[in-house]
């Protein structure tokens, strides 16, 4: 079944999902890139991981996590001081605000580790009116710019989101006709835009997230995998194995299933990242190894002053730590 005629047929997404699997058990559901071979490497990240003189992972946070400080600078003087590597932050911005992150990156010599998209959720690229769709295009595209402009490596984009007034079939088609228009921009830019997995009921298993992506059929579209969301669904390594060389990034934060249960599913994620929650860290980073990812692990979590960065920052560093023992102890065999 070729591409013109998947996006035609009247079972996409279940045709999605079963030729996926058929082709991972064949082996022709390809990993992009050779072993080895990061794909992350040429772009900002390969720059941050030179600049911290490593080879494995970078640790980031969000800049709306921080509270202290007065200015965008100090914000990014306290992450660095914390043992921050990097700050994801929101794009589209004004230009005055753009500016301001631009100069105390420069100043703190502390590197944007990714643009998170802000119209995410407000509007999404499987939109069934065709002037939102676009203008949302246009909004991505902007996010992109900006991101080039302040050495980022990717834009997060949230595809589309399907409920009781979004079918499955055209969220899939509409959100793929979008990323398609945007692949230029991406590559003139050399930002990559990474597709989240988010509790949109779009993308539910790791051969689905990966056949939609081999659909874009672009280096510059991957999928930013953040690790806590599917806790609750599945098992991050195995996402981790089957996404392969199509990793952009990663979040990071936990999931507890008894809170989730017990108080609402949003309270499963009042825990901190590897220490609490449903998940073991362990075969994660085996994972991270397998792939031999490189790139940032950015917390997703809540934020606070100096202190509280501190200690994500400490907490970041104990995950990043057990990856460099694993690639050492694998070096050795």
């Amino acid at each position: 079944m070729n591409r013109r005629e998947f996006l035609k047929g009247s079972a996409l997404a279940a045709a999605g999902i079963v030729s996926g699997a058929s082709a991972l058990a064949q082996g022709t559901l390809t990993f992009r890139g050779p072993a080895g071979r990061n794909p992350n490497a040429g772009n900002g990240n390969g720059q941050a991981l030179r600049r911290f003189n490593t080879t494995t992972i970078l640790k980031g946070v969000s800049l709306g996590m921080i509270s202290d400080g007065k200015t965008v600078e100090e914000k990014f003087q306290i992450a660095k001081d914390c043992g921050i590597q990097g700050l994801e932050v929101n794009c589209p911005t004004t230009d005055e605000n753009l500016e301001e992150i631009l100069k105390a990156s420069e100043k703190t010599r502390l590197p944007v580790a990714g643009i998170m998209f802000a119209g995410n959720w407000k509007e999404n690229l499987s939109e069934p009116d065709p002037e939102k769709r676009a203008a949302y295009i246009a909004s991505i595209t902007k996010a992109i710019q900006q991101g080039k402009a302040l050495g980022a490596p990717h834009v997060l984009v949230v595809p589309g989101v399907v409920n009781a007034s979004m079918d499955y079939e055209t969220a899939w088609k509409n959100s793929l006709e979008g990323l398609r228009q945007l692949i230029h921009v991406a590559e003139e830019n050399r930002v990559k835009i990474g597709i989240e997995n988010v509790w949109n009921n779009f993308l539910l298993s790791p051969v689905e997230m990966a056949y939609y992506i081999d659909q874009v059929n672009s280096p510059w579209v991957g999928c930013f995998f953040d690790i806590g969301n599917i806790v609750n669904t599945g098992w991050p390594e195995h996402w981790i194995r089957t996404l392969n060389r199509r990793l952009v990034n990663l979040h990071i934060k936990g999931f507890n299933t008894k809170l989730a249960n017990d108080q609402g599913k949003w309270k499963g994620f009042s825990v901190q990242m590897q220490d609490e929650g449903d998940f073991d860290w362990k075969p994660v980073a085996q994972a991270l190894v397998d792939i031999r990812y490189r790139g940032w692990l950015i917390a997703e979590v809540g934020g606070g002053n100096a202190e509280r960065i501190k200690d994500i920052s400490d907490r970041l560093e104990k995950m990043v730590t057990l990856v460099k023992n694993i690639t050492e102890e694998s070096a050795t065999n």
